[in-house]
């Protein structure tokens, strides 16, 4: 994503794609923002000029309206240059994107009078630039530098580009179609872009009820969502819509809105919770009790102890903690997850397998070289997605994530004990010997090397066999 950045800081479809001969595409540089920013939080460093010159990209894309269109200064897209509620929403989303990576005093506040950045506007906005369609013509050339430099500076200019954005925007909200061909786009877009720069009302629209309310009227009886006008179907609309009821990135800001809609979703006990004792009942719907989450090495320690601990909260607290929170505070209890990877309990293994593999220290992954020959299949599989995430190899090295999903519910209990063997022996062996190559220096020629290099030679004689 970063190579493909524009010398002006946009981003747009490959060349090959189509001849399209534009300065940058809104909907293109949303979702480039979208992959940086996870990138960011899953602990890549991204060089802060790349952020500071996406913001440049803005302020010069901005029409004179205040509004934003799909390309910029070309009469493409679907929108043909004029400004655009959808590419609007969007574009205020990346801004607050790439401004809270340059600083985090912009989250949440950049359309308010309280933040003032203390950055500069590099003759974005001069009275000399001259303006062809709308567009500033601002040429940025990228830097070039050995090193990822971590700090930059917010524009001046950004905070008026959002605010004129937002006051194009709000007399224009609509929560309903067929205004907007792309609903499903637009509702996605507007609750990034509502937590990211938490406003709960767009004028006098309570945005979220509204368009939420909207949502639910057109489930279908399959569950599915249908809201726009043409091409996205019901897949990528359902996507969307459960992006933005589950308040995709608000959870991820801890910034939730309580909705006030749910009436409906307990038809036939669907959304009932698994433990009814552990819930309410408001005389409307029934709800789960808020168990209080401690924090982060208090939850790891809980899976040690013997008792009546609700193993299956405590998990999703872990990982909603890792998730969300501070990976350093993941980092400090490695002594623990080694012990809690040998514990009785599988489920307790299975949990710590998942948290070592988050911890990116490569020292750790012995122990999930390990967990690949345990006697419950959930670790097995845990312990090799760990080791994809450890490795950056998303797919590991091109067999399954699970050995039985391919087989049919009531295969022959021999067939499955074959297929795990298969399968175990396969992913044993690649990961084995990926660790051999990559383990750190000082680890080498140690225990744990010579006892691995007899399990991967009495598999070799299986296979063999």
């Amino acid at each position: 994503i970063a190579d493909t950045q524009l010398a002006n800081g946009g981003w747009d479809y490959p060349l090959h794609y189509e001849d399209r001969g534009t300065d940058g595409d809104t909907s293109v540089v949303v979702y480039a923002c979208l992959g940086l920013w996870a990138a960011r939080r899953a602990g890549i460093e991204i060089d802060a000029s790349i952020w500071e010159r996406c913001l440049q990209w803005h302020i010069a894309a901005q029409n004179r309206d205040g509004g934003f269109t799909y390309c910029p200064g070309h009469m493409r897209g679907h929108t043909n240059g004029e400004s655009d509620v959808n590419m609007t929403v969007a574009a205020l989303a990346s801004m607050h994107v790439a401004a809270i990576q340059l600083d985090p005093a912009a989250d949440g506040r950049l359309l308010k009078a309280e933040y003032s950045p203390k950055g500069k506007t590099q003759g974005a906005m001069g009275a000399s630039t001259p303006k062809v369609g709308g567009l500033e013509k601002v040429s940025i050339a990228p830097e070039k530098t050995e090193t990822v430099r971590t700090e930059g500076q917010v524009p001046v200019a950004i905070t008026g580009v959002a605010r004129r954005a937002l006051a194009w925007l709000t007399p224009r909200f609509i929560s309903k179609g067929p205004g907007l061909g792309c609903m499903g786009y637009y509702y996605y877009s507007l609750e990034r872009m509502g937590a990211l720069a938490d406003i709960p009302l767009i004028g006098e629209h309570d945005w979220f009820q509204e368009c939420g309310d909207e949502i639910l009227k057109a489930q279908a009886a399959d569950g599915s969502f249908s809201v726009t006008r043409y091409y996205n179907g019901p897949e990528v609309d359902t996507a969307f819509c459960m992006l933005f009821l589950l308040q995709s990135t608000a959870k991820t800001l801890n910034r939730r809105i309580e909705p006030r809609f749910g009436d409906g979703l307990l038809a036939g006990g669907r959304g009932l919770p698994d433990d009814l004792a552990a819930a309410t009942f408001d005389g409307r719907t029934m709800q789960e009790k808020k168990k209080p989450a401690g924090p982060l090495d208090e939850l790891l320690a809980s899976l040690a102890k013997t008792g009546d601990i609700d193993i299956s909260e405590v998990q999703d607290q872990i990982v909603e903690q890792v998730q969300l929170g501070d990976r350093k505070e993941l980092v400090k209890q490695k002594d623990l997850l080694v012990k809690l990877i040998k514990s009785k309990d599988p489920n307790v293994r299975l949990t710590a397998a998942w948290a070592l593999g988050r911890t990116d220290d490569m020292r750790l992954a012995m122990h999930l070289i390990n967990a690949l020959d345990d006697s419950d299949i959930g670790v097995m599989i845990e312990a090799r997605n760990s080791l994809c995430w450890l490795a950056r190899r998303s797919r590991g090295f091109g067999y399954p994530e699970d050995p039985l999903a391919e087989l049919p519910p009531d295969a022959p209990e021999a067939v499955r004990k074959e297929t795990i063997r298969a399968w175990h022996n396969q992913v044993m062996s690649a990961w084995g010997n990926w660790y051999l190559e990559n383990r750190p220096y000082a680890d080498r020629g140690d225990q744990f090397e010579a006892l691995l290099r007899r399990r991967l030679q009495e598999l070799k004689v299986q296979q063999l066999q």
